[in-house]
């Protein structure tokens, strides 16, 4: 697991990771759940290439975002 810091235009963990799962259907875990609204938790679960693809999505919300 990684936990990253959410990035800059979005309003704490909860709004960055609902963003996220509507716009790239990718499931992050909130930081406020474990304390850290400025956090969001990133699992290493999968296959290389769906976690790429999977990056590669979450990627794509945060540029439209600036």
């Amino acid at each position: 697991n990684a936990f990253p810091t959410v990035p800059d235009g979005f309003d704490g963990s909860r709004e960055f990771c609902r963003t996220v799962v509507e716009e790239a259907s990718v499931v992050l875990a909130p930081g406020d759940a474990f304390g850290y609204d400025d956090h969001f938790r990133l699992g290493f679960g999968h296959e290389t290439a769906q976690l790429r693809e999977g990056l590669s999505r979450v990627s794509e919300v945060i540029a439209s975002r600036r």
